[in-house]
């Protein structure tokens, strides 16, 4: 049915007052959501909360976010980072390390950066973020979230110079790696501990005074094997696939391993977790 035109005023009328309406009571605009575009990092916040974006128990960092809001932004090095939505600020950006322990959070508005802790830079913003101030380095998770860990002093570490040491043998040549792949120094490798299935391997990084590889390598029940390798100085965090992760230190470890966690060699710490591929780990 064709619309006349006294109907047609009549609903240009209403729809004026609808938006009179909106402007009086909740002081909008027309246009409005043109004026404030949807911040990019909400698809990471409003999609589904998985296990992994979970804060482990009793992190301090609950107290101060709204339940369920927390989401894993990737992890370098030791540590983990999530996102969460603040109580009393906009959000909050969290660092976890390898035993599930909080090490640092903050929290501020649309825009802003800190030092989660010390050595550990940040910097966020709901659209996008730059370099992390006060720094030289920065690794850039997403568009929205850039980290920067400082590398410790250098230093000498006598239970890694002891390992490095020894001769080589054909043991110390870990399989499935590209020794001409020029990172490392081929003849540096040699054999840190062997766990069920799993083989490990250090190995110094060319042009670094005290960085060094870990290799792991795995072979299944059918002979199939593949091998991770990570590298770093004092702390190395080395992952697969299959969920099992294991902490090097170069400087040794103190009393008894965590609960979940076995100590392989006096330098290495493995644990089994749950695969989780969505994950980076650089």
């Amino acid at each position: 049915m064709e619309m006349t035109s006294s109907a047609r005023w009549a609903r240009a009328v209403l729809a004026a007052a609808v938006v009179g309406l909106c402007v009086l009571v909740a002081g909008c605009t027309v246009g409005e959501e043109r004026a404030s575009p949807r911040p990019p990092v909400f698809d990471l916040l409003e999609r589904k909360q998985e296990v992994y974006d979970r804060l482990p128990p009793g992190s301090p960092a609950l107290l101060a976010v709204f339940a369920d809001s927390s989401r894993s932004i990737g992890a370098m090095g030791m540590y983990e980072f999530f996102l969460a939505r603040g109580l009393t600020a906009s959000y909050c950006v969290i660092a976890v390390d390898i035993y599930d322990v909080q090490v640092g959070q903050a929290c501020g508005g649309g825009v802003f950066d800190g030092e989660l802790a010390e050595g550990i830079r940040f910097a966020f913003g709901e659209f996008f973020a730059g370099s992390v101030p006060g720094t030289q380095s920065y690794m850039q998770f997403s568009a929205q979230f850039s980290i920067s860990i400082d590398e410790p002093a250098p230093r000498s570490y006598p239970a890694l110079e002891e390992i490095l040491a020894r001769p080589q043998t054909p043991s110390d040549i870990p399989p499935g790696v590209d020794l001409e792949g020029g990172w490392v120094y081929p003849e540096s490798f040699r054999l840190l501990a062997n766990d069920r299935r799993s083989v490990y391997h250090v190995a110094r990084v060319q042009g670094s005074r005290s960085g060094v590889c870990i290799a792991l390598y795995e072979q299944d029940e059918f002979g199939n094997g593949r091998g991770s390798i990570s590298c770093g100085t004092q702390d190395v965090v080395v992952y697969n696939a299959d969920g099992l992760a294991a902490h090097f230190s170069a400087l040794g470890f103190e009393g008894e391993a965590p609960e979940g966690w076995r100590q392989v060699s006096p330098l290495l710490r493995v644990k089994d977790i749950q695969p989780e591929p969505h994950r980076v780990f650089p």
